[in-house]
């Protein structure tokens, strides 16, 4: 007999509905506890073996979300920003949108930006991408959307299949790993229930390597800290890469009969010498060397990294570098081996029935939310001018440039938002419409840590007018003609969700044999189906699975599905040319980077950002109670502290030209003396909290670049006590 914990709550209760949550990629089985149509409680679900009852302070304040007392309830509408919200039902505000896009817009399609994010649920990415292509918008932004992310580009050019995201080992492997190197990442932080599985695999012998700029969480857990300045993490794999090779610690039958374009990357990694990665990244060359050995002889190896944090997208180079390290060890398709990203997203394929033909698409602004074309377009209006946007949750919060982007969002023609709070996107909007969290609806699950897609189950009623957003663009198909083709779209643009959810997934060549009812925690086991899932795939590999569905990517014997192979490139083969790729975002940015420390002036200090698991990014309000948050904001070093006259909880002042904020101080040595870290999701309207966002005082990424320059973001600002 199995003897497992069993969590119930002290109030009382007349039902549980078992369901996901999607506040970020960890996917944690949750356990609603509801009396009266009303949740009073949330545990997490012991059955789902991917959190196994755990749940960090996303799903533990998701009530406090739900039950917000400025959560926004009913739609909103006004002419011009400068006019009040008057409230409307939902065909009213529907209506006003459609007459106005007819009017203004129809003989510019193109001079609509969509952004959608994975937050507002799969169907608002899935219809909201079907409307812009009926509409005939190029600018469609969203996570499945492989022209919007590096990572697809990358992927589909060494490995041959077009993903969002790398996840080759299952969770459950990571303990198999012997060694395992985390890069730019601090899941102790941002992904607490995935960092179980990394302090498990610790826990059975795992050697934890990590490289980062800060001095995180994580790194306190590691076996070698490699501790570098911003922006120099593609230096230092590179230089661990020209160490294997130099000591032969490579895999060569796997390099013979699995790899192609090794000598090109061979001929990269000769420019990239221990000793100029130490001049680069300020690491000891012996640590680069043994973090290198420790790579090359414990097998199988791993490298963690994360496609985007802060709203910023991971260089082209450094993807490409962490693939390259795991290709040349032999580890790629090995339990516990290849790459693994914190943030995944499965490939579907969202079609439309659209044949009209998209004007201007050779200055598509996709990348935007992880990037800055979008940005530029809107207050620049290069490469094209942006007179409407179309955007949900907290776009705000990645905005660089924050005066300049402000300004012209004054002046735009219509701005539409779909959320859940008045946070700065609210502010900005002509119309507002209210959305359900993902309590009050249902839907798939498509972000993790892995390959996981999971099912959501309503569990209580929707408060007020809210709706979920599929029947936002549900009813703009309705209005505008477009949704005669889509047969789960009802007369007057209501959405059957599961039928949606079936229709795409049957239309995706790698998640074919997946179905609503099999996700569903309520019918099926806990945790999903991971991808790729034929029909006959759909059930455990073995006893020791946590998840059913394909455990490994690119195993030995294994094809990927349609293709008949295991490495669906041209060649059958991971390509590690990297001319193949060196003209993507990203790749070559090395040189651009100056040494830590020259050039500074008094009080200027480097701003990095990112998220943090305390953010909610579907609110832009902050996920914990407000006598915790004062210790979450600007952190610097104390060395720095007492030269500004400040301690903890004092207010800093941070400035460029782009803007300034407030913040309090939170004085620690886990930042370098030259670093002040603010975490992003901070919205000027924070009930609680209000601050603005530390994305607004970054830069464009410049036109020739686009790279992000590193994981986490990273400008320039003078830093002095608040008056």
């Amino acid at each position: 007999m199995r003897i497992q914990k069993k969590q119930l709550p002290v109030r009382p209760f007349d039902r549980v509905v078992k369901t996901t949550c999607p506040s970020c990629g960890a996917g944690c089985g949750l356990k609603v506890f509801v009396k009266d149509g009303r949740a009073v409680e949330i545990y997490g679900d012991e059955e789902n073996q991917l959190n196994k009852g755990s749940l960090c302070p996303r799903g533990l304040m998701a009530l406090s979300h739900l039950y917000q007392e400025k959560r926004l309830l009913a739609p909103l509408m006004r002419e011009r920003l400068s006019d009040p919200f008057r409230e409307a039902t939902w065909g009213e505000a529907l209506d006003h949108v459609a007459q106005k896009l007819q009017k203004s817009f129809q003989a510019s399609p193109e001079s609509l930006y969509i952004r959608l994010s994975p937050y507002a649920g799969f169907g608002n990415i899935a219809l909201g991408t079907v409307w812009g292509k009926h509409w005939g918008t190029p600018h469609i932004d969203s996570d499945l959307n492989p022209e919007s992310s590096v990572v697809s580009t990358v992927m589909r050019r060494m490995l041959g299949i077009e993903v969002n995201g790398c996840a080759m080992s299952a969770r459950h492997e990571w303990s198999a790993s012997q060694a395992m190197l985390l890069v730019g990442v601090d899941p102790a932080t941002t992904d607490p229930v995935a960092f179980g599985a990394i302090l498990d695999a610790k826990d059975r012998g795992t050697r934890i390597l990590v490289l980062d700029s800060r001095n995180t969480t994580t790194m306190r857990k590691a076996h070698l800290s490699l501790k570098c300045r911003a922006g120099t993490e593609q230096a230092v794999l590179l230089a661990m890469a020209n160490v294997l090779f130099g000591e032969n610690l490579v895999c060569e039958d796997f390099l013979k009969q699995w790899v192609v374009g090794m000598e090109d990357f061979q001929s990269l990694c000769r420019e990239y010498s221990p000793e100029m990665a130490e001049n680069l990244s300020g690491i000891r060359r012996e640590n680069i060397v043994e973090a290198a050995r420790d790579l090359g002889k414990k097998f199988p190896s791993m490298v963690i990294g994360h496609s985007r944090s802060g709203g910023q997208e991971t260089g082209a180079g450094l993807i490409f570098a962490m693939i390259a390290l795991t290709a040349i060890t032999g580890t790629i398709g090995c339990p516990g081996g290849g790459v693994n990203l914190l943030n995944n997203f499965p490939p579907i394929e969202i079609k439309s029935e659209s044949s009209k033909e998209i004007r201007n698409s050779e200055n598509r602004l996709v990348g935007a939310k992880n990037g800055s074309a979008a940005w530029r377009a809107i207050a620049e209006g290069r490469p094209c001018p942006i007179r409407g946007i179309i955007w949900d949750t907290d776009p705000l919060t990645f905005c660089p440039e924050g005066r300049k982007v402000a300004e012209a969002l004054r002046k735009m023609e219509l701005i539409v938002y779909l959320g859940h709070y008045p946070n700065a996107a609210y502010h900005q909007a002509h119309v507002v419409f209210p959305l359900t969290t993902f309590l009050e609806s249902e839907g798939l699950v498509f972000s993790g840590t892995g390959r996981n897609i999971q099912w959501a189950n309503r569990t209580i009623p929707a408060r007020g007018r809210t709706r979920p957003a599929e029947d936002f663009w549900g009813g703009l198909m309705a209005r505008l003609n477009f949704s005669s083709p889509y047969p789960f779209i009802r007369e007057k643009g209501e959405v059957s969700i599961r039928e949606m959810t079936r229709y795409f997934l049957q239309r995706s060549p790698l998640l074919a044999g997946i179905t609503p009812e099999l996700l569903d925690p309520e019918k099926s086991p806990a945790g999903g189906i991971q991808w790729p899932a034929s029909a006959d795939e759909i059930d455990f590999p073995n006893h020791r699975a946590a998840v059913r569905g394909r455990e490994g990517l690119f195993r030995p014997g294994s094809q990927i599905p349609g293709t008949g192979k295991r490495f669906p490139t041209p060649t059958g083969k991971i390509d590690l040319s990297p001319a193949k790729i060196s003209a993507q975002p990203g790749f070559h940015n090395l040189i651009k980077i100056p040494p830590s420390g020259n050039g500074f002036k008094t009080n200027q200090l480097i701003l990095l950002t990112g998220e943090i698991v305390d953010s909610l990014p579907a609110a832009g309000f902050w996920a914990i109670p407000q006598q915790f948050q004062i210790s979450l904001f600007a952190q610097i070093h104390p060395k720095k502290a007492r030269e500004l006259g400040v301690q903890n909880g004092d207010r800093i002042l941070l400035e460029n030209k782009r803007g300034k904020m407030e913040a309090p101080v939170w004085v620690t040595d886990q930042v370098e003396e030259n670093i002040v870290f603010c975490p992003s999701g901070a919205d000027p309207f924070d009930p609680k909290f209000p601050s603005a966002t530390p994305r607004g005082l970054f830069e464009f990424v410049p036109e020739d670049d686009g790279c992000g320059r590193k994981i986490m973001g990273s400008t320039l600002v003078k830093v002095r006590k608040a008056s």
